[in-house]
């Protein structure tokens, strides 16, 4: 397997993901969320504060579409979640205030 993941300067965003050289997307393997609760436990999208608390990257499980589409494995699969999350999650960020 060959594989891209390099992270844009924002962050939060990849500049270049591809396996096997097919472009890749982040969300065919998970979900990037900013974890960061409020007391009303409302997530902090939407509230005044325009800048992330705890970025995190949640993998999904493998699905057979996902690896037939990117030509993996299982264990594959499990290296790129792997490199994603720790790319990926990094707390707290103020690029956006």
């Amino acid at each position: 397997m060959t594989k891209i993941i390099i992270v844009c300067s924002s962050l939060c965003e990849l500049s270049e993901f591809t396996i096997n050289e097919i472009d890749a997307v982040y969300c065919d393997f998970g979900d990037k969320l900013d974890l960061d609760v409020g007391e009303d436990g409302d997530n902090s999208e939407g509230t005044d504060d325009l800048f992330c608390k705890n970025m995190t990257f949640i993998p999904k499980p493998a699905e057979r579409n996902i690896l037939t589409k990117y030509n993996i494995t299982e264990d594959e699969y499990d290296e790129i979640t792997a490199e994603l999350t720790d790319k990926l999650s990094f707390g707290g960020c103020n690029l956006c205030d």
